[in-house]
C-alpha cells in the first residue's frame, strides 16, 4: 500500500519549514556561534538540565513502541516471524543502551538506576504500542519500519559525523577559559574519541528531531486521536531540545542546526522510500 502526496502534504510542509529553520540557524551561527554561546550559557540551570536528561528519551520510547507493535502483529500472523526477531533486537538494544547513556551524562554508575530506566523504556514503549491497536495493519507495518529506518540512519550518520568532525564543545573551552581552539563548523578537525570533541552535530537535537516522524501519523491513520497534540509535540520537542543544548554549553547554534537539518532530510528520504514504496 502506498500513500498519496495529498496524504503526506502537511507532514512534508512542516518538514520543509524545519529545513528552512535549520538553514537559517546554520547561516546565523556561521557568523555568531561563539557570541551566542557566551550570551546564553547557563549550564546547570533547570531548562538545559531537564532536556539533557529527557531529550533523547522520546526517540528510544518511540522505536521500542514500534518494535512492540511489530511483535504484536507477528503473533497474529505467525508466518511473519521477521516481525518478531528484528523488533526484539531493537527493544533489547535500545532499552539497555539508553538506560546507561542518561546516567553517563552525569558520570553516574548505578546499576539500580539503569535497571529502573530500562524498565521505564520497556513499560512506556509497550503502553504506547497499544495505541496502534485497530489501525490499518499494512500501514502500521510500513510506518513502523519508516520510524525504525529513520532513527537508525540518524544514529549512524550522526555518530560518524561527530567522530570525524572533532569539533570542541563550548563548555570545554569555557572551563579552560580559552576560546582559541574554536573551529568554524565547515572545517572538520579530524577523528577523535573524546566527548569534549564531539560537538558537531548535536546528538541530542538529532535524537529529538526523530519525533518529526510523528508528523505522518495523523495523515496515515485517519482514526488516530489527538492529531493536534501529535503535530505540536513533533515540532515543539526538537525545538526545545535545540535551544536547551546551547544553554547547556554542549553545542553551538550550527551544531544543533545541523542536527535538525540532518534528521529533517533523512525523514523526507525515508518517507519517500518506505511510505511511498509500491
Amino acid at each position: 500500500m502506498t500513500f498519496t502526496r495529498n496524504e503526506k502534504s502537511i507532514a512534508h510542509k512542516m518538514l520543509n519549514v524545519m529545513i528552512i529553520f535549520a538553514l537559517i540557524g546554520l547561516l546565523v551561527g556561521s557568523f555568531y556561534d561563539l557570541a551566542i554561546n557566551k550570551l546564553l550559557y547557563a549550564n546547570g540551570t533547570l531548562f538545559p538540565t531537564v532536556f539533557k536528561i529527557a531529550g533523547e528519551m522520546p526517540m528510544s520510547t518511540l522505536i521500542i513502541a514500534m518494535a512492540f507493535a511489530l511483535i504484536q502483529l507477528s503473533l497474529k500472523n505467525k508466518d511473519k516471524l521477521v516481525y518478531f526477531i528484528f523488533p526484539t533486537l531493537i527493544i533489547i538494544g535500545f532499552s539497555l543502551i539508553s538506560a546507561r547513556t542518561i546516567p553517563g551524562y552525569f558520570g553516574i554508575k548505578n546499576q539500580l538506576l539503569s535497571t529502573g530506566i530500562t524498565l521505564w523504556y520497556l513499560i512506556s514503549g509497550y503502553l504506547l504500542s497499544l495505541l496502534a491497536k485497530g489501525l490499518d495493519e499494512d500501514r502500521l507495518v510500513r510506518y513502523a519500519y519508516f520510524v525504525i529506518a529513520t532513527i537508525l540512519a540518524t544514529l549512524l550518520i550522526m555518530s560518524l559525523m561527530k567522530s570525524f568532525w572533532g569539533r570542541e564543545r563550548f563548555i570545554s573551552m569555557y572551563q579552560k577559559d580559552n576560546f582559541d581552539t574554536f573551529s568554524f563548523w565547515l572545517f572538520p578537525q579530524g577523528y577523535t574519541k573524546g566527548d569534549f570533541y564531539r560537538s558537531f552535530p548535536s546528538g541530542h537535537t538529532s535524537s529529538a528531531a526523530t519525533m518529526l516522524t510523528l508528523l505522518f501519523v495523523p495523515e496515515l491513520f485517519k482514526k488516530f486521536e489527538g492529531k493536534k497534540f501529535i503535530y505540536i509535540f513533533a515540532i515543539a520537542w526538537p525545538i526545545l531540545v535545540f535551544f536547551s543544548r546551547i544553554f547547556d554549553g554542549a553545542h553551538f547554534l550550527t551544531d544543533v542546526s545541523m542536527g535538525l537539518l540532518l534528521v529533517s532530510v533523512i525523514t523526507k528520504v525515508t518517507s519517500h522510500l518506505i511510505l511511498n514504496r509500491k
